[in-house]
């Protein structure tokens, strides 16, 4: 859905293809910062497959590039900690069932698209907002399943 975006000019192609080439070693870093942190063994395997898919597309990457203004090494850093958070926060285990509580009370949710066709996801204090942590899960799950 995203390839057919524009590519953002303020990225710079070669420090793309540069992080693009880093992807590997970011996944397998991340995946040693969590085995070392774990008492119990992790499917290292899954895990890389997981990570790897979350930073598949030039979309992703990207984002990073601009967040860190073309600094590969500081996306570089900054992606190894989104995977080792998403991981400890178990980002894909996240149900409706789990934050449908959240999920009605309307702070979060996608309405229309924009003129690229990416999703536009509302946030908003609407009601009572309950357990922090059921928000911001909630919050992940309406996010991903907006760019999925």
């Amino acid at each position: 859905m995203f390839d057919s975006l524009p590519r953002a000019s303020e990225v710079d192609q070669d420090s793309l293809r540069k992080l693009r080439s880093s992807v590997s070693k970011i996944v397998a870093d991340a995946i040693s910062v969590l085995s070392e942190k774990s008492d119990i063994s992790i499917d290292s395997t899954l895990l890389n497959k997981h990570f790897t898919s979350f930073l598949s597309n030039d979309a992703t990457l990207s984002r990073y590039l601009r967040a860190y203004s073309g600094s590969v090494e500081k996306a570089v850093v900054a992606i190894g900690q989104t995977l080792v958070w998403r991981h400890e926060f178990k980002t894909d285990t996240i149900t409706i069932e789990e934050v449908y509580s959240e999920l009605e009370a309307g702070n979060n949710y996608v309405n229309e698209f924009d003129r690229f066709g990416r999703p536009i996801v509302y946030l908003k204090k609407r009601g009572k907002i309950g357990d922090p942590v059921k928000n911001v899960r909630a919050l992940v799950l309406v996010l991903e399943q907006a760019i999925s």
